[in-house]
């Protein structure tokens, strides 16, 4: 009887460490796995920087140069009321 208690215990024992070894295997692999998402959202993040800078300076020349439209169309209309 103690033979076979203690093969069943044995038998646990190696069915455990095998699982805790899998187990270890997986979150090996799912610890790289979360560094390369971490790495692709940096840059994803980097780029968005970059972008809204570029969105930044668009709009700020896109505002210059409509306020130079606003002016060039007053002089335009103050011109014409002048002819007149």
């Amino acid at each position: 009887m103690t033979y076979v208690k203690t093969s069943i215990t044995n038998a646990a024992h190696d069915s455990n460490q095998a699982e805790f070894d899998r187990l270890g295997d997986s979150i090996a692999q799912l610890n790289q796995t979360m560094i390369k998402v971490n790495m692709v959202l940096d840059s994803l993040k980097a780029d968005r920087e970059s972008t809204n800078q570029r969105l930044t300076k668009l709009e700020t020349a896109t505002d210059k140069h409509d306020v130079r439209l606003a002016r060039i169309e007053e002089h335009v209309i103050v011109n014409k009321g002048d002819k007149k």
